[in-house]
């Protein structure tokens, strides 16, 4: 039973004549006047029209007395293991990858995964709990010092990635803040919308041979300045060969006969030549 104070009450203010600028006050009062359990109570839905609302006396965000629906804008929940597309974007370092998700669709919702170990085995954890509800996912990331070895495993997962180099990357204007969060974001928002140009993953045969000759031309540059700082070192001190061919069976030679008085520049000359032996065998050892 409700209390016949308030019954009285909300009668004799409902009887009230009041203005119609003043209804929404009204409404508002009424509302909190009336017992709870007494506004929980269902009410048959009124016709268009009818009300506050309708009248135009209350906005459609507002909460009126009628039971009527109001308009709003809801996204519509995709039904599960729904086929769709979901974008990844990595932020990769030494230790820790930085993960971001974009959803499908211009509206689709941007969100961060989190941050997990470098590691395969917990990227590979984390990608099959994005895909658990039979989404395809495309995943991108920079290229930097870590390689292409993830990229390798994902493609051996079933899962499309790519590659991007930094250097062609879309840069918004402005100043902007740089963390690792907002990089993996703009990852995957720039996937979403197809501004990425990917790179070439080269297989690990491919990778070897790409070493090698690297390999080669790091020696090939350092047997250059070992063999600069050795002439002159010798220049300074006097000594200038005079022979047409530098670095020849001769020129060793003459380099051998050399008689240096100081104990200080003999162990220079050593420290010197050191450098340029080591790099005149690793050059050697690569042309084999």
């Amino acid at each position: 039973m409700h209390d016949e104070n308030t019954i009285c009450e909300v009668t004799q203010y409902r009887d009230r004549p009041t203005a119609r600028c003043d209804l929404k006050v009204y409404v508002e009062e009424l509302h909190f006047l009336v017992p709870r359990h007494y506004r929980c109570v269902k009410r048959p839905l009124a016709k268009e029209g009818a009300g506050p609302q309708g009248r135009g006396l209350l906005a459609k965000s507002e909460p009126s007395r009628h039971g009527g629906v109001t308009n709003t804008n809801h996204q519509e929940r995709r039904p599960a293991h729904e086929k769709h597309d979901r974008f990844i974007g990595l932020d990769v370092h030494k230790d820790t990858i930085q993960i971001a998700v974009a959803e499908d669709g211009r509206t689709g919702e941007l969100r961060q995964f989190g941050e997990i170990s470098s590691d395969l085995h917990a990227l590979e954890r984390a990608l099959t709990k994005l895909r658990a509800d039979g989404a395809t996912l495309h995943v991108a990331y920079e290229a930097g010092p870590t390689g292409f070895v993830i990229a390798r495993h994902l493609h051996a997962m079933g899962i499309d990635c790519i590659v991007v180099a930094p250097s062609k990357m879309p840069v918004p204007g402005g100043k902007r803040q740089k963390t690792d969060r907002r990089d993996a974001e703009l990852l995957a928002r720039l996937l979403r919308a197809g501004d990425l140009t990917a790179i070439n993953v080269p297989d690990e045969v491919d990778e070897s041979i790409r070493d090698l000759a690297r390999a080669r031309s790091d020696a090939v540059e350092d047997l250059t300045r070992a063999k600069q700082r050795i002439k002159s070192f010798l220049l300074r001190l006097g000594y200038h060969y005079k022979g047409t061919a530098n670095w020849s069976e001769a020129h060793l030679r003459y380099l051998r006969s050399l008689t240096i008085p100081l104990a200080a520049h003999k162990a220079v000359l050593r420290s010197t030549c050191s450098p340029w032996s080591s790099a005149s065998i690793e050059w050697n050892a690569s042309t084999r």
